[in-house]
């Protein structure tokens, strides 16, 4: 007896995902050059700054549909401090705002990061957790550009039989 049978889409499926609206732990300042919609503008040019405060500092970009991310792709700044990327967890929220999945932490500095997923959420997250270790710069998070990849969940299902 088949007790569930698992759909796959094809790779023609996947498409970049609308970020619908966003959240930040803290802002670096009011600069329009520093501002969160920075992240998605389309424009590697622009970048996002945190405040380097003594805590967790995060990003969630919330998706208009629940989602299926297949992967992300998180560009640095051009002009600097890529070592400020490291370290950085990126997970896979649900509509609680629970992790459903976790896609890796950026390991390394480099220009930018294909980053694999695979899980099912509303919002993807990207945490820079507090190191008190770490000098002051090194923990808040500036980043140019962030693209989702995935699809629609009605376009992966489980169909019980």
């Amino acid at each position: 007896v088949i007790s569930s049978i698992r759909t796959y889409t094809l790779a023609a499926d996947i498409a970049a995902l609308a970020v619908s609206s966003y959240d930040v732990s803290s802002l670096h300042s009011h600069l329009s050059s520093e501002k969160p919609a920075n992240l998605f503008d389309g424009n590697p040019g622009t970048y996002f700054a945190s405040k380097a405060l003594p805590s967790d500092q995060w990003i969630r970009l919330y998706y208009y549909f629940t989602v299926y991310i297949t992967h992300l792709i998180v560009y640095n700044r051009a002009d600097c401090c890529w070592e400020r990327a490291v370290g950085i967890v990126v997970s896979v929220l649900r509509d609680d705002g629970h992790v459903s999945g976790v896609c890796g932490t950026i390991a390394r500095a480099e220009k930018f990061y294909n980053i694999s997923c695979g899980a099912l959420g509303n919002a993807a997250e990207f945490r820079l957790p507090y190191n008190p270790t770490n000098h002051s710069w090194n923990y808040l998070i500036n980043l140019a550009e962030i693209k989702s990849y995935g699809i629609l969940y009605g376009r992966y299902n489980t169909c019980l039989v």
